[in-house]
């Protein structure tokens, strides 16, 4: 999971890395042109069916969670509420689980 994806420049390298493990990355982004933006580089890179973007604040996002545990969280959006999405995000690592 990827907490705030921007334009999906990370997300689209994250997607690269796990292509072998057939995985699936969540993403977040709450900006309307940025979403726009993402969806369209995941389209233009092949990568779309392996994303889920989800519209929305981070914090209603985890909160809601329903998706199962995580091997992995990368938290790059904004930065004052980094301890927020931390407290949210660690409860649903898997065991050996990691946070970036």
């Amino acid at each position: 999971m990827e907490l705030g994806c921007s334009s999906g420049y990370s997300t689209l390298w994250m997607s690269s890395a796990i292509k072998k493990t057939k995985g699936h990355i969540y993403t977040t982004e709450i900006f309307k042109e940025k979403i726009q933006t993402a969806k369209a580089n995941f389209k233009g890179a092949g990568t779309e069916k392996m994303i889920t973007l989800m519209e929305g604040d981070i914090l209603k996002t985890l909160s809601k969670w329903k998706n199962g545990k995580l091997d992995f969280i990368f938290i790059d959006a904004d930065k004052n509420q980094y301890l927020d999405y931390y407290k949210l995000s660690f409860p649903l690592l898997k065991k050996h689980g990691i946070i970036v």
